[in-house]
């Protein structure tokens, strides 16, 4: 299952999040990437907003 696009949080390069398995994963060329167990009831957005909110933590971890 392919979940997207949606705009990559770091250069807003269209971003796919795929299902495999037990796991969804997704990657940008720009180098941001993510990896989650699957849930049955978390929608597309909510893996993106996963991998928005562990930028969002390292970048105010970075200028700290």
């Amino acid at each position: 299952m392919v979940m997207g696009p949606f705009g990559c949080p770091n250069c807003g390069e269209e971003l796919y999040f795929q299902r495999d398995g037990a796991k969804v994963r997704t990657k940008c060329p720009c180098g941001v990437s993510g990896e989650w167990n699957y849930g049955e009831i978390l929608q597309p957005v909510d893996y993106f907003n996963k991998l928005s909110d562990e930028l969002r933590a390292k970048k105010n971890a970075g200028s700290t």
